[in-house]
């Protein structure tokens, strides 16, 4: 419909109505469009709080007196109308209906953005009024990150990963996703750093993510102790269920390297939640192809699949192609003990770095 057409709800109402509607709408929102989108997203981060402004109200629309029931006395109202003349469908007075997150006393709310004063400020003081609490509205098909998910940098040069953990940064405690370097850096293309979520087997998707800080990796033939980088979300971050009982699966319970024959367990995009075991520490492992370049490596630890006859096949791997990115967790205590940084895809044997190096070079929290 065109802004010069009119909806047969709108012939229910005044002209004056319909203009204090326009008037508060650019009132509260089509002035500053920037302002518009900061109170937004304010609202979506869940920083709402008192005396209440822009980020507090939803819009003006066209409505009825006391409709909906959002009360007791209102439901009551309500009642009472339904049982003395049921057949009476608009037996409220049409009014301007102001739609916020959170209904508050005015003495919460910002004088700027009491409903009085702006009908006041576009020249409508006396039109009937309502407002009514509608909370925090979200697209139904809003995108969201989740620890698990599949993820890359959008240059075609990466590869595909895992959204590895929530962490934060030792500094600001800002909350930030944490993966491998090989997942979220084009090394071809270091400019790029848009953060993609993406499906098994696709290169497209929408940007979740922009890259803050990763660990370089060196193809001379030096020695890399870590791969790994993390980015700042930009979509909302989605708590997900601990497959183990009683631990905060988005949360982090600390770092620390790994113990030998510890079970772990990680959540991969791949092959999703597998357990494993600690099996052999190596002090250099030379040649983990990346992006086409042989890159070394010092100070990681291998994880085998816990089974009890041997090869395993490809349902009990500790880890696939894919899986790069998943943070390894103590199974006894929580603890992050390693991010997976190569896989064997023959023989389940998972190649993971220290999760402690990377907090000091990346200057993270676990």
């Amino acid at each position: 419909m065109s802004d010069s057409e009119v909806s047969p709800w709108q012939t229910l109402f005044s002209e004056e109505l319909r203009e204090a509607v326009r008037g508060l709408n650019q009132y509260y929102f089509f002035e500053k469009h920037a302002a518009l989108v900061d109170a937004r997203r304010a609202l979506e981060s869940g920083k709402l709080e008192s005396p209440y402004g822009r980020e507090n109200v939803w819009a003006a629309g066209l409505g009825f007196k006391g409709y909906p029931a959002d009360t007791l006395s209102r439901t009551q109202d309500l009642l009472n109308l339904t049982l003395t003349s049921p057949l009476h469908t608009y037996a409220f007075r049409p009014c301007v209906k102001l739609l916020v997150a959170k209904k508050a006393p005015e003495k919460y709310i910002q004088p700027d953005f009491l409903l009085s004063k702006a009908l006041k400020a576009i020249g409508k003081p006396h039109v009937e009024s309502d407002v009514i609490e509608v909370g925090n509205l979200t697209s139904a098909s809003m995108v969201d990150l989740g620890v698990g998910d599949w993820i890359c940098n959008a240059s075609q040069g990466a590869g595909a990963g895992t959204a590895g953990q929530i962490v934060k940064l030792a500094r600001t405690a800002t909350d930030v996703i944490l993966s491998c370097a090989h997942v979220m850096v084009d090394f071809s293309n270091m400019n790029e750093e848009r953060i993609i979520k993406v499906s098994r087997g696709s290169r497209y998707g929408p940007e979740v993510a922009k890259r803050v800080d990763f660990t370089g990796i060196d193809f001379t033939g030096r020695f890399n102790v870590v791969d790994a980088a993390i980015a700042e979300p930009k979509v909302r971050l989605r708590p997900s269920q601990p497959p183990v009982p009683n631990l905060p699966f988005h949360m982090s319970s600390g770092c620390r390297d790994p113990s030998p024959f510890e079970e772990v367990w990680k959540q991969g995009a791949a092959s999703n939640y597998t357990k494993g075991g600690v099996s052999m520490y190596v002090p250099q492992l030379p040649g983990i192809l990346i992006q086409g370049n042989a890159a070394n490596f010092s100070h990681v630890w291998f994880v085998n699949p816990k089974i009890m006859t041997w090869p395993p096949t490809p349902s009990q791997m500790f880890a696939q192609v894919g899986d790069s990115g998943s943070v390894v967790r103590s199974t006894r205590t929580g603890e992050t003990v390693g991010l997976l940084i190569a896989v064997s895809s023959t023989h389940g044997y998972s190649t993971i770095c220290s999760p402690r190096a990377i907090a000091s070079e990346l200057k993270v929290v676990f």
